[in-house]
This record gives C-alpha cells, sequence and structure tokens, in this order.
C-alpha cells in the first residue's frame, strides 16, 4: 500500500512502473474508493435515520442553523482567501525586488567569471547599484554575509560590521533566522515585530524575504511592514458583515419566520385532523383558504371532512330508517295480533256457545236418562205386580168362557207373557212401550 502511495506522490509514469506496483497503486485506489464509498453509505443512512425521527419544526430549524453556518463559512473563507491573496501578492512583490537583486549579483559575478572585473570591483559596483534601488517609497534592500557580517545596507555603519545583535521586538536575534532559512531552503520569508520608525516604541508586524548567493555567501533580503493587511482584512470583514447584515440577516430571518409559520401550521393540521380522527367533525379547517401546498392539504382535509360528515348523515338516515321499520314491524305485529286475537276469539265464543249448548243437550240427555231409569223403574214394579196378579189369576178357578165366539174375556184381553228376560228385558220393553204407546201408569198396568 505505501510503496503505491510513494510512487503516486512522486507522479511516476503509470506505463514505467513495474507490474507489482502497478497493481499495488490499483489496490490503494480501490480500498481507498471502497473506503470512501462506505462512508458515505453509513453517513446517510446515519441522517436518513436521523431525518425520519427530527420534527418538521426541528429540520426547519436545522436547515436555518445550517444557512446561517453556511453564510458564516462562505464568508470566513472569502475573508481567509483574500487575506492570502493580499499576502501571497506581497510576498510575490518582496520575491521579485530580492530576485532583481539576487539577478544584479549573478551578473556582476559572471563579469568576475568572465575576466572583466576582479571579485572586489565586482562587489564594489554591486554595493553602489544594490544601495540605490527603491520601491514603494522609502523600502529598500540589504546584503549580509553567512557570518553575520553586513555586506551592503542603507544604514552605512551597518556594514562590516556584525549584525547578529539585531533583535526584534519581542528580544529574539533576527540575522541568524534568516541565515538558517537561506541554508535550509534556500529562500524564504520570515515574519517578525520592528519598530515602525527608528527609536519609536510602536511596533508592527514585518515581512522579510531572504535568498542566498553562495558564490558571495551572502544573503539578500527586504523587508516590509504588513499591517496594512491585516487593515485592509478588518476593513473587507466590516464590509462583509455589512452586506450579511443588510442580504443575508433578513434572508434568514426571513426563512426562521417561514419555517416557523409552516410547522405552526403543520402543527395546527395534526391536532385538528387528530380531533377529526376522534370524531370531532365541527372543527374548521382555516388553511384551507391558502394557496401554498399547506393550503392543498388544508382542503384535502376539508374534502375528509365533509366525507365524514356525509357518513354520519348516511348513517343517522339509516338509523332512522332502521327504527321506523322496527316501528312499522312491532305495528304489523301488534294488527296481526289483534286480528288473531279476534279471529280466534270467535271461535273460542263460538265453541264456548256450541259446548254450553252440547251441556245444556247432555243435561237434557242426562234428565231424560234419569227420566227413563225412572220410568224403567216404575216398569219394572208394574212388571213385577202384573206378573204376580197373572200368577194369581193362573192359579184361581177356571171361569166360564164367553159365550160370543171369537170374544175373548176381559181378564184376558190384556194380559201378556211372563216376562222371561231379566231386569234389562224388562227396561227394553217399558222403553218400546213408553216410545209407542207413551208411558204407562200404575192403573194402566193393573189393568
Amino acid at each position: 500500500m505505501r510503496d503505491g502511495l510513494e510512487v503516486i506522490s512522486h507522479a511516476t509514469p503509470y506505463r514505467g512502473l513495474p507490474v507489482r506496483k502497478s497493481f499495488n497503486i490499483h489496490t490503494t485506489i480501490s480500498s481507498r474508493t471502497l473506503c470512501t464509498t462506505r462512508r458515505l453509505q453509513y453517513a446517510g443512512r446515519w441522517w436518513s435515520m436521523t431525518n425520519s425521527s427530527l420534527s418538521i419544526r426541528a429540520k426547519l430549524l436545522m436547515l436555518v442553523a445550517t444557512a446561517s453556518l453556511a453564510c458564516m463559512a462562505i464568508a470566513g473563507a472569502g475573508l481567509y482567501l483574500s487575506y492570502n491573496r493580499m499576502y501571497q501578492d506581497r510576498v510575490d512583490a518582496l520575491r521579485f525586488m530580492v530576485e532583481a537583486g539576487h539577478s544584479m549579483a549573478a551578473r556582476f559575478e559572471s563579469e568576475v567569471v568572465a575576466g572583466h572585473l576582479t571579485r572586489d570591483e565586482a562587489q564594489a559596483r554591486f554595493k553602489e547599484a544594490f544601495l540605490a534601488i527603491r520601491y514603494s517609497g522609502d523600502e529598500y534592500l540589504f546584503a549580509h554575509t553567512y557570518d553575520s557580517i553586513g555586506f551592503a545596507h542603507m544604514n552605512k555603519a551597518l556594514m562590516g560590521k556584525d549584525v547578529s545583535g539585531i533583535k526584534d521586538a519581542a528580544g529574539v536575534p533576527v540575522i541568524p533566522v534568516l541565515i538558517g532559512i537561506v541554508k535550509s531552503k534556500g529562500e524564504g520569508t520570515y515574519a517578525y515585530d520592528w519598530p515602525r520608525t527608528v527609536g519609536s516604541s510602536e511596533t508592527a508586524l514585518k515581512l522579510a524575504y531572504v535568498k542566498g548567493f553562495d558564490p558571495w555567501r551572502i544573503f539578500i533580503g527586504t523587508g516590509i511592514f504588513i499591517d496594512d493587511l491585516w487593515a485592509a482584512f478588518l476593513s473587507q470583514l466590516w464590509t462583509l458583515i455589512g452586506v450579511i447584515a443588510a442580504l443575508a440577516l433578513p434572508a434568514i430571518v426571513l426563512l426562521a419566520l417561514v419555517g416557523h409559520n409552516i410547522s405552526s401550521t403543520v402543527r395546527s393540521l395534526a391536532g385538528r385532523m387528530r380531533a377529526m380522527a376522534d370524531g370531532d367533525l365541527t372543527v374548521a379547517f382555516p388553511e384551507a383558504g391558502r394557496g401554498d401546498e399547506l393550503g392543498d392539504m388544508g382542503r384535502a382535509t376539508q374534502v375528509f371532512k365533509e366525507n365524514a360528515l356525509a357518513k354520519q348523515r348516511l348513517e343517522a338516515e339509516q338509523v332512522e330508517q332502521a327504527r321506523c321499520a322496527e316501528m312499522e314491524k312491532h305495528r304489523a305485529i301488534a294488527d296481526l295480533a289483534d286480528r288473531f286475537e279476534q279471529a280466534v276469539g270467535g271461535v273460542i265464543h263460538a265453541v264456548a256457545r256450541e259446548a254450553a249448548g252440547m251441556e245444556s243437550r247432555v243435561a237434557e240427555v242426562t234428565q231424560a236418562a234419569d227420566q227413563a231409569g225412572r220410568l224403567a223403574s216404575d216398569v219394572a214394579v208394574t212388571t213385577e205386580q202384573t206378573s204376580s196378579n197373572v200368577q194369581t189369576v193362573a192359579a184361581g178357578p177356571e171361569r166360564p168362557e164367553p159365550t160370543h165366539r171369537g170374544s175373548r174375556p176381559a181378564w184376558r184381553r190384556r194380559t201378556r207373557e211372563p216376562d222371561r228376560g231379566g231386569p234389562e228385558r224388562r227396561a227394553g220393553r217399558a222403553k218400546t212401550v213408553s216410545g209407542q204407546n207413551g208411558p204407562w201408569t200404575s192403573r194402566e198396568a193393573d189393568q
């Protein structure tokens, strides 16, 4: 893996790589792509879970906070880039001036190499031309040896003297630091606090740029105050704050108000919908008059309410119809019961009348039977008497026959044969006699 990254960092051509290293490169790229994909998937899952568990109000507040942070980040990044740009422009200007002095030293050194000048003559001419350079008003170039000896400086007192003791406002030696930058990097910048004027206690940040010239074992440099960059940065900062306050802040406030309005409207709709779901159909939906999506939600909820009211009315009508049908059913059953009672009552009364008639007839029959029984008893008694009389007569003296032929004596006209069948037969005969000739009396039987 590390070999593959090493090759990529050195920008070695892909075709010139060995097969093994190219495999390492592909493996590294694939593994990094896979890790990045997995991280994005995890981040997407986390966001989806968090987004689904947050309320709309929290999401809108998060949106407002994100917009605010984005504005601040954009403003900060803009200021940072602007400051870096100004700082880099200042470094480029210093490097340009140092490059000019370095080119001058190199030109004189080429004269020495060519034998046109001695080194001392070349250095003398270099110092004369070098010290005459001015830029940005009173700014100048300086040169010192690697041994911290003044080589060329606007202050004649420092030339040929030890300058290692020059310190900044914080008491840090400046020249040894510059020499270390030149020996390690060849060229570079160094910022330090320096008095704004000679002998003044007011200090400011100063930026120095140095570059070494090895043939003469010197470094050429220059420095300039860069506190104006900070002033320009603060000026841009306040300008940007004003722009944000004039444009971004109202937009953020408007976004917050809109979010609050949406959140409160959604909560109100949710509360009314819960009340309607609980059966309260008296709730109103004023959001239906809005022209946005929340108004569409309100109108859709109003349709639900109207459908619920229509359903309630239909159910009430069905209940009323069922009640009327039940009452009609009870009325029909009552009428049927009345008619049945009247019909059955008439039949019962008729049956009762017939039963009463039958009872009276049965009583008459019973009475007739009783009378027939009495008559039968009377007949039996009469029969017995008659039989007794007949036997008495039969046992008496014999009477003379009548003189007329064919006439029978009076005592034999009504005689009957003796009863040979017992009481039942006599009772039957009595009934026959009573049915044909009417009941006999005891007097008739005696005769």
